[in-house]
């Protein structure tokens, strides 16, 4: 079930989206929402204890509680293997 923050993040989300898509900005992808400790772990570990840029500068996320997500723009082409989505 939705607590009133999670409901809220959502509700900013859509609002985002319908000004990026007023202000002529496409190809708006959500990238991660929840992300369990385990992965924010592995997250925090990228450019400090393993290969990689640094991508996240806490192990205490929003993103456990749905409370964040991760946004990208760009042609799916640039962000996915577009060949294995399909």
């Amino acid at each position: 079930m939705k607590n009133n923050r999670q409901v809220r993040v959502r509700k900013n989300l859509h609002v985002y989206y319908f000004r990026s898509a007023k202000a002529g900005i496409k190809n708006i992808f959500i990238t991660e929402t929840y992300r369990s400790q385990e992965r924010q772990n592995y997250l925090y570990a990228q450019g400090r204890t393993r290969p990689g840029q640094i991508v996240t500068s806490t192990l205490n996320s929003n993103h456990k509680s749905r409370l964040a997500c991760d946004i990208a723009v760009g042609p799916p082409q640039s962000l996915y293997d577009v060949v294995a989505l399909n």
